[in-house]
């Protein structure tokens, strides 16, 4: 989940450092679905639908927790 102090939180997906092999998939929002482009707007408590090898999980959780 996207909390407040997220730094993808308030940002559109394309300024997000991610690497060119993961996706967002979806994104959860206020109880519906968004299939998201470069210029959707990850907000405050949305629910994100990662795709990408497990082994670089990790990493992609902690800088979406920072």
């Amino acid at each position: 989940m996207i909390s407040k102090d997220s730094q993808w939180c308030d940002k559109a997906i394309g300024e997000l450092d991610i690497p060119k092999d993961m996706l967002i998939a979806m994104v959860i929002r206020d109880g519906g679905t968004v299939i998201p482009n470069g210029q959707t707007v990850l907000k405050e408590n949305d629910k994100v639908v990662i795709v990408q090898a497990i082994k670089k999980y990790i990493g992609i959780k902690k800088q979406i927790n920072k």
